[in-house]
């Protein structure tokens, strides 16, 4: 299951750039951006002898100089109104960077693409 384009449109919505798996430096580190990338894969239902649907976990990792509270809230709120539910959030102040990290672990489920 790729939920990549979802991830990347949650972070146009918010204006913040989106990098899957790690952050890449382009030119200026902006100052606050979000990494993805993928916990587990599972399938939850089979038939016939197949997959036919799986569950994903993401963890969604939001970086901001400063206070996160607004930018936070309104992830979980994106990723909630795209269908993911919220397993469990963390924050840590990182002193070399001086970022506000902020990861959300979430899931959500879909049918199988067996093309």
């Amino acid at each position: 299951m790729n939920v990549n384009a979802t991830l990347l449109a949650i972070g146009t919505q918010m204006s913040i750039p989106v990098y899957p798996d790690v952050f890449v430096e382009d030119g200026e580190i902006p100052a606050k951006y979000i990494e993805f990338n993928y916990a587990d894969e599972r399938p939850m239902l089979r038939g016939g002898g197949d997959d036919i649907a799986e569950r994903v976990t993401i963890q969604v990792h939001l970086f901001v100089q400063g206070n996160p509270m607004a930018d936070k809230e309104t992830l979980k709120n994106k990723l909630r109104e795209n269908g993911f539910f919220i397993n469990n959030v963390y924050q840590t102040f990182e002193t070399d960077t001086h970022y506000t990290h902020v990861c959300v672990s979430c899931w959500t489920w879909g049918t199988v693409n067996l093309q």
